[in-house]
């Protein structure tokens, strides 16, 4: 029996009111996250190596990106609801355009443990950070960006 991991939107209308739950990953959840600039998406992510993406007007996930380590955290870029970025177990941050989540657009490689939080400073700059007490990086992602867009 396959034991399946929920999480859940709550309305604080009436405090503790399950609005919907979500229960397709096969492992422990660790974030979820909301887009910024549309809001009725959101990203988790899980042990099972699964980044999933929601719209909180459906039921069930609308796309899957699968890793080859465990995902730790995810997060929606704030300027975009088409990229993402997470950390995973593999020590790299991968960034994402969710119009084509075959491959990353590129991946972020230099720590030496399980990347446990990732979070933007803005739409070009990335603060991450494994196991405290190692270091936090600040990842300027801006020339990666403007060489995608060309």
């Amino acid at each position: 029996m396959f034991l399946k991991f929920l999480f859940g939107l709550y309305t604080t209308a009436n405090v503790g009111q399950t609005v919907i739950q979500f229960e397709e990953h096969e492992k422990r959840a660790w974030s979820v996250d909301f887009s910024r600039t549309d809001p009725r998406l959101l990203v988790s992510a899980s042990d099972d190596t699964t980044a999933k993406l929601w719209s909180s007007n459906q039921e069930h996930s609308t796309m899957t990106i699968r890793s080859k380590a465990n995902i730790c955290c995810a997060k929606f870029n704030p300027e975009s609801a088409h990229h993402i970025a997470f950390g995973s177990a593999d020590h790299h941050i991968h960034y994402y355009d969710l119009r084509r989540p075959r491959e990353p657009l590129f991946v972020l490689k230099g720590h030496r443990k399980a990347v446990s939080y990732v979070k933007f400073l803005n739409r070009e700059e990335v603060v991450s950070a494994y196991v405290l007490p190692h270091p936090i990086r600040i990842i300027i992602i801006k020339k990666k960006l403007l060489l995608l867009s060309k």
